[in-house]
Order: C-alpha cells, then sequence, then structure tokens
C-alpha cells in the first residue's frame, strides 16, 4: 500500500519534474483521497498513505513557488469512494456505505478532475460537498470537528470495519 499509495508519487516527481523544470511548463496530477481531510477509522494505514501524498504534493507547491516555476501546476485530488476498483466496490456495498455516501463515478470523477487541472486547482474534492463541510468543521474546536464526525459516521466506520475484517478472513 505504502508503495502504490505514496512512494510511487516521489518517483514520478524524479522522472517527470526535471524535463517540466527544463521546459518551464507542466502539470502533476495526484489522486490522495478525502481520508486525508475525513481520517477513516480502523483504516490507519490507508489514511497515512494518502496523507502522505497530500503532504507530497503541499511539500512540491511551495518548492516550485520558491524557484519561480509558476507554470507548473500541481493538483491534489481528494475523491470519495470511486467505483473503479472492484474490491473497494464491493467492501462499500457490503457495509452498506454506500447508502450514505454512493460511489462516484470514474467517469464523473475523471471529467472533474480534468476541469480542475486545466483551471489550475491545487485541490479538488470530490463531491463538492466534502470541501464544504471540511471547511466548516476546521473552525471548530478539535474535539467539536470529531464529535460532529463520530454522530455522522461512526456506524459507517463499524459496518466497514466488520466487513473488511471478514472480508480479510480465511474462507471456511
Amino acid at each position: 500500500m505504502i508503495d502504490v499509495n505514496l512512494t510511487s508519487h516521489f518517483w514520478t516527481k524524479i522522472v517527470f519534474l526535471p524535463t517540466m523544470k527544463r521546459l518551464r511548463k507542466g502539470n502533476i496530477v495526484t489522486i490522495s483521497s478525502v481520508a486525508c481531510l475525513f481520517p477513516l477509522a480502523y483504516h490507519t494505514p490507508y489514511t497515512a498513505t494518502k496523507c502522505g501524498a497530500t503532504g507530497h504534493m503541499k511539500a512540491l507547491q511551495l518548492e516550485l513557488a520558491v524557484e519561480k516555476q509558476h507554470d507548473i501546476h500541481v493538483t491534489t485530488v481528494m475523491p470519495m469512494f470511486l467505483d473503479t476498483n472492484d474490491e473497494v466496490s464491493d467492501l462499500v456495498n457490503a457495509s452498506k456505505v454506500n447508502r450514505q455516501y454512493p460511489l462516484i463515478k470514474g467517469k464523473t470523477a475523471a471529467r472533474r478532475i480534468v476541469k480542475g487541472m486545466l483551471a489550475g486547482e491545487r485541490e479538488i474534492k470530490i463531491p463538492f460537498i466534502a470541501d464544504i463541510v471540511y471547511r466548516i468543521l476546521n473552525l471548530l474546536p478539535l474535539s467539536w470537528q470529531e464529535r460532529f464526525v463520530l454522530l455522522f459516521a461512526s456506524n459507517m466506520f463499524l459496518s466497514y470495519k466488520e466487513v473488511s475484517m471478514n472480508a480479510k478472513s480465511p474462507q471456511q
């Protein structure tokens, strides 16, 4: 998980960034997760790797600003659950998380990502409501933020945990 969700971004930067700097233009898009905004209980490794990818992009943006590379743009995408991975789709459907948080179609996300990248957006949250909720929550003290998340998501966390634990256990 660390190699795919985090280390791959460093390799992308090593391979493509020097040419972008020489040409003084380019776009780097990273797929993170809304889990970086709203951590997923019982999925700490996943949450940590996605937050690492988001932090990497924020640091890269600062590096480019210091180097006055204003025509190289970075975009971090933070989607909720996408229907692009059968394992994730099955988990979301089995845990009934999709009742509260429907799966987002890959094509819908792709259109939004391209539109945002071309507009120079640094962060794209999918769905947009995640951005609004995140901004409002960050106005509150941390203890209130946690209460709010627990109020709306604790049952989801528990059902997601139960289904994912059953999926990992050996078949009988």
